[in-house]
């Protein structure tokens, strides 16, 4: 008889991988005779899998090959060989996101990994459920490099700015920095020239040498000068066009005092029943330019807007954008509108892109 291969896990105990039999297909003369005893030989080798541990290169060229291997590593120490039995994967590493893992490296079922283009993929290994360890790999023509770095305002990340090579190797080439304000380019050598540009700052180029993988970050300056936000606002909200005929037109347009905490480039923005819920709208400034509703995170996930209207909670979420001066902050929100009654649960809601905002300081 011959064994193939069994899967079975145990949350206690891990993964139970029958990984082959030995033993005779077909019994002898002797052994008919003989009383019926167990036999190590014909036993199954069962492997009770505490992790997998994968190895592979560390850089493979365009259109060149490399060989990843798995093994599993057992609760008793042993090990075995599972390169062809696991599932191989390559995805994106998120904070270098310049380039899609499907782009720069294809995985076979068999563990060879295929360089497409320049760029970087996390490689992992899978059996029923159970992950190796990540490996980054980058894709690399021999004698290039990847520069990684951040941009950023007062220690504050600049997401969606540009980083291009605007000289030297690649030129042209040129990505979007992260949420974090992080960005990589892979595929440079020699000298070259960087620029960095986000909306509402000075553009600033940088000269660098790469003799290796290297780290460049921008310090980028406002065009206007930093707003100071604190203190007291005349507040004012439009409602989106697709709520003209779902709201009560009283509730089109709503104006209330909010009051700014001002904390370097961030701030929290409270109308007073926002206060009495123990909640703010948190927002950022960017070389001038104005986000409110970010969560902790830097998502879009809180609150801009709370006020009750006689029997009536009105509140808004979403998220808002606009330009801070001297005169005040003028923008708009892309979100929901939901009014209900303070004494119910029903409620109606609507939804659009082109709600409108402004602060005014109060006389």
């Amino acid at each position: 008889m011959t064994c193939r291969y069994l899967r079975w896990c145990s949350p206690v105990l891990g993964m139970l991988v029958l990984l082959g039999c030995d033993g005779p297909t077909k019994p002898s003369a002797s052994a008919a005779t003989a009383p019926a005893t167990a036999s190590a030989s014909a036993a199954p080798l069962i492997l009770v899998l505490k992790e997998i541990v994968i190895e592979g290169p560390e850089t493979i060229a365009p259109l060149a090959t490399g060989r990843f291997t798995a093994r599993g590593i057992g609760f008793d120490g042993t090990s075995q060989d599972l390169t062809s039995k696991v599932t191989w994967s390559a995805t994106g590493l998120s904070a270098q996101g310049a380039i899609a893992a499907s782009q720069a490296l294809r995985m076979s079922g068999s563990g060879e990994a295929t360089g497409i283009a320049p760029g970087e993929a996390s490689v992992r290994a899978t059996l029923s459920g159970l992950s190796s360890n990540a490996r980054a790999v980058m894709v690399l023509d021999p004698g290039t490099y990847r520069v990684t770095g951040m941009m950023s305002e007062s220690q504050e990340p600049v997401p969606s700015g540009t980083v291009e090579v605007i000289s030297g190797t690649r030129a042209g080439l040129k990505v979007t920095t992260t949420q974090g304000g992080q960005y990589a380019l892979y595929g440079l050598a020699g000298t070259v020239v960087l620029r960095a540009s986000a909306l509402g700052y000075e553009p600033q180029d940088h000269t660098i040498s790469i003799p290796g993988q290297t780290v460049e970050n921008f310090v980028l300056q406002p065009v206007a000068p930093l707003f100071n936000l604190t203190g007291d606002w005349d507040v004012t909200v439009g409602a989106p066009s697709a709520c003209r005929g779902v709201l009560d037109p009283s509730l089109l347009e709503r104006h209330q005092i909010a009051t700014i905490t001002w904390n370097g480039t961030r701030f929290d923005l409270v109308t007073p029943l926002m206060a009495q819920l123990g909640i703010a709208a948190h927002g950022r400034l960017f070389g001038g330019n104005m986000t409110l509703g970010l969560g902790p995170d830097d998502n879009w996930d809180y609150a801009l807007w709370d006020e009750h209207v006689g029997d009536l909670e009105l509140w808004l979420w979403g998220n808002a954008t606009g330009t801070a001066s001297a005169d005040g902050v003028r923008g708009s929100y892309d979100g929901y509108v939901f009014v209900k009654p303070t004494s119910s649960s029903a409620q109606i809601s609507c939804r659009g892109s082109d709600g409108t905002f402004s602060l005014t300081h109060r006389k």
